[in-house]
């Protein structure tokens, strides 16, 4: 007898800090794929392999990130989070599972991403956010961020903040809203889009710190954008400050999701 193969699809946490980003890579990278497609295959007894709503680079966090499987196996929702969590370690958390349609995909059934990325106004770093955010030595001119981003909100060409090793066939991204805020030491950079390029936010916000710490006008942030020049834009900062709060997928889908209000969010 056949048994009915059943796709599922996932939802995941993840400390990044110790990890080589989602994708698997050549032995001796740990990888959240790594853990995540051993742990089921352990737990289900038979191979399993994913796909992920968005792949995340070594030292990004996740807070949603959504993969879908398949397997001809049955379990209980409460026992898939309850065994896969037992055997994936503690910088991974199974969160949710749901059984979907043949026809769903973590990745191009999603219609959006959220990003979040941290600043820290502390010279020194604090030891307890030290892994989750960028310390920076300038106090951030926020009034000057926002205008400056504003002019990546729409359809664009992001050539300009893109990485050489980026694969994607297409350098344009629809940005659909960028919300920058204060919370006593915090900066945080919301970003949400229908998809990111490699390395995309990391060099957005090297450029804002740029244009913020070296005083410049915030319409410089539009003619980088329009000279599709990497050179011109800031550094890719560093990746522990970049959380991935995961995708949005069609309502009628009732997937889970999460928004920048998340309340058991850390910061």
């Amino acid at each position: 007898m056949i048994k009915e193969v059943k796709k599922y699809a996932l939802g995941l946490e993840y400390i990044g800090t110790n990890l080589k980003g989602w994708q698997r890579q050549k032995k001796g990278h740990t990888t959240v794929q790594d853990i995540v497609e051993k742990s089921l295959s352990k737990f289900l007894d038979q191979k399993i392999s994913t796909i992920c709503s968005g792949r995340t680079d070594s030292g990004v966090h996740a807070l949603n990130q959504t993969v879908h499987f398949e397997t001809s196996k049955s379990r209980t929702d409460e026992s898939f989070l309850k065994g896969l969590n037992s055997l994936m370690g503690p910088q991974v958390k199974a969160i949710w599972i749901k059984k979907v349609d043949k026809d769903f995909s973590a990745r191009f059934s999603a219609i959006k991403r959220r990003y979040r990325y941290v600043i820290e106004e502390r010279s020194t770093g604090s030891v307890f956010s030290s892994n989750y955010s960028l310390s920076v030595q300038k106090k951030i001119n926020v009034s000057k961020l926002k205008k400056a981003s504003k002019f990546l909100i729409g359809e664009n060409n992001f050539s300009s903040f893109r990485s050489s090793s980026c694969q994607s066939h297409s350098p344009f991204r629809n940005i659909e809203s960028i919300k920058i805020s204060r919370k006593g030491e915090f900066i945080f950079f919301d970003i949400t889009g229908n998809a990111f390029l490699h390395n995309m936010i990391r060099i957005i916000m090297g450029t804002l710190i740029m244009i913020s710490d070296d005083n410049l006008n915030p319409d410089i942030m539009k003619k980088i954008l329009a000279a599709k020049d990497r050179n011109l834009a800031g550094k890719t900062i560093t990746s522990k400050g970049l959380f991935y709060f995961g995708p949005e997928y069609p309502k009628a889908m009732k997937i889970p999701c999460i928004n920048f209000e998340h309340s058991s969010f850390i910061f």
